[in-house]
């Protein structure tokens, strides 16, 4: 048995599917039943996204075409009404908004069950979840 990782690629409209065995990461039990499923580059368009169904969801930056603050709620509300436990996002180049208000953001985000990595990580599950709006 496997956790699933699912990436959603917008631009051309694929899904691909990675397998992660438990047993690789750690000594520990750990549901294997948990499916991730990560997108990014939706750039204002994530309500033309047909999200494939999880247990956690990463939005991995680049939430907006504009990052202003309509942009920006309108996103944050779509994304805390999807059907998931968890619910994590990740800052990318074009999300100004979040790096100009951030305490603003951070709180719209903290308000919706939105948790808002950004060099820091979050315990799941067993898994430790790292986010960076910095690219390597």
């Amino acid at each position: 048995q496997a956790s699933v990782l699912r990436v959603v690629n917008i631009k051309e409209g694929t899904v691909h599917t990675f397998y992660f065995f438990a047993d690789l990461f750690q000594d520990k039990p750990i549901d294997l039943r948990m499916i991730i499923v990560a997108l990014s580059d939706t750039h204002g368009n994530h309500r033309a996204v047909d999200v494939p169904q999880g247990d956690i969801i990463i939005h991995c930056g680049d939430i907006t075409r504009k990052s202003n603050t309509e942009e920006v709620a309108d996103f944050i509300r779509w994304f805390a009404g999807l059907n998931f436990q968890y619910k994590i996002l990740v800052a990318g180049n074009h999300d100004r908004f979040i790096r100009k208000k951030k305490p603003e953001f951070l709180e719209l985000a903290r308000s919706h069950n939105i948790s808002y990595l950004e060099n820091t990580s979050i315990q799941i599950n067993g898994y430790s979840i790292f986010g960076s709006p910095f690219s390597l």
